[in-house]
């Protein structure tokens, strides 16, 4: 066995590991559906190979005296038969990447401490590039994969916010309290176990209708998603209406030359305040459109991560141990960060794979796992003409997802549930 190499943790990443506990581990969930069976002994090989061409996903986190780091595990990746029974391990420091499979499924479940969605996408197609290499496939690596036959470059775990932050503007919009969605209804048999749901549909149809309004995708179902909280507001009766915001992710790397597969990702909390009155779908769609163009532009992401690492670089921050750290930053996150948005939207975009195996996947899942964060959260992800929004939740019964596709449906779009 080589000597152990350590790698840092990105900015991000710091806070993950930070609110990482016994009983909670924030990560994020890929699934490709294949049109055909998985061949588990050539799914096992790919990963051996795969696993060798990303040294920096093959790592523990580990305990320093002031911060987190990254170690190289002597503990293989193995392969994991049937489902991975994701967000549920509670060993925190288990796996930081598990894959599995079930029937028709590659699964991949990576801790948010190692990398944002983007790394794990690329992982995953990597992977399943490999896999169909072994089977006798001539594809080659390309469309956002990595070849494996090549060296991992040390531009792909740099960090991100360190390298491109610049100072530490004050943001341009004002943080508030929102409404939060109760965890349990008052039903008997409730439970707290992870709870996935997803919604198919034709991605040209979504588009279609976002495009009547002008905006994106993201823009749309953002849209869509604060309308079915506001609704669920009013009909919980209670006596102040809160502001419902959607935190939205972006991917910083669109605005850098970055090819880190550490977490490079921004965000912004676009919503409404239903106390100023009734809005309309199309007041909705308006708000979210123009706050989302205003916070998700490169000044002032730029002013939200300079802002973080001038935070982490501050030297009472520094000097303080990590066994002291940990219990502030959940402090500050239970009940600051995490109450300035209802729940969160992260969109993957449109996934691309090589035309030889564009056939032989039939679409991507996305769920995430930030259960400290959001109690709901919402993952979206096209391949060809199937755009998939995936909910997964720990509170017990699916007021909002019900909702959302029932507007869906409303107008439209035909959804087919699984």
């Amino acid at each position: 066995m080589n000597k152990a190499q350590r790698f840092p943790i990105d900015n991000a990443g710091q806070l993950f590991g930070s609110v990482t506990t016994a009983r909670r581990r924030p990560r994020f969930l890929f699934i490709a559906v294949l049109t055909g069976d998985v061949n588990p002994a050539v799914l096992s090989r790919a990963l051996e190979i795969t696993i060798g061409r990303f040294p920096g996903f093959h790592v523990e986190l580990k305990n320093g005296f002031f911060w987190h780091f990254l170690q190289t595990s002597d503990q293989k990746v193995r392969l994991e038969q049937e489902g991975l029974g994701p967000f549920e391990s509670s060993d925190p420091q288990g796996p930081l990447l598990r894959i599995g499979y079930s029937g028709r499924k590659i699964i991949l479940e990576m801790a948010h401490v190692l990398s944002d969605g983007y790394g794990g996408i690329t992982f995953l197609k990597t992977l399943i590039i490999q896999y169909f290499i072994l089977q006798g496939v001539n594809v080659p690596f390309t469309h956002g994969s990595l070849d494996t036959a090549e060296t991992q470059r040390p531009e792909e775990y740099e960090d991100g916010y360190k390298k491109y932050s610049r100072r530490a503007l004050r943001g341009i919009w004002r943080e508030t309290g929102t409404y939060r969605l109760p965890s349990l209804s008052k039903e008997p048999g409730s439970s707290r176990k992870v709870t996935f749901l997803t919604g198919i549909m034709n991605t040209g149809d979504v588009l279609t209708k976002a495009r009547q309004y002008r905006v994106s995708v993201t823009e749309y179902l953002a849209a869509v998603l604060i309308q079915s909280l506001c609704m669920l507001q009013k009909e919980s009766k209670t006596e102040k209406r809160l502001p419902v915001k959607i935190s939205v992710s972006a991917d910083l790397r669109k605005f850098y030359s970055s090819v880190t597969l550490r977490n490079f990702s921004g965000f912004c909390n676009a919503g409404i305040d239903p106390g100023a009155g009734e809005y309309s779908f199309e007041e909705i769609v308006v708000e979210v459109h123009h706050q989302c163009r205003l916070m998700l532009s490169e000044k002032n992401l730029n002013a939200l991560i300079s802002r973080n690492i001038r935070d982490e670089k501050n030297i009472l921050v520094q000097a303080t141990p990590l066994f002291i750290k940990k219990p502030l930053a959940m402090l500050l996150l239970d009940f600051l960060a995490s109450r300035e948005a209802t729940m969160d939207l992260t969109n993957m975009g449109q996934i691309e794979l090589p035309e030889a195996i564009r056939d032989k996947v039939e679409r991507f899942d996305t769920f995430g796992g930030n259960y400290r964060f959001f109690k709901i959260e919402c993952g979206v992800i096209s391949y060809q003409d199937k755009l998939c929004v995936c909910f997964s939740r720990t509170i017990d019964q699916p007021f909002v997802e019900n909702r959302f596709f029932e507007l869906l449906a409303a107008a439209g779009i035909r959804v087919t549930l699984e």
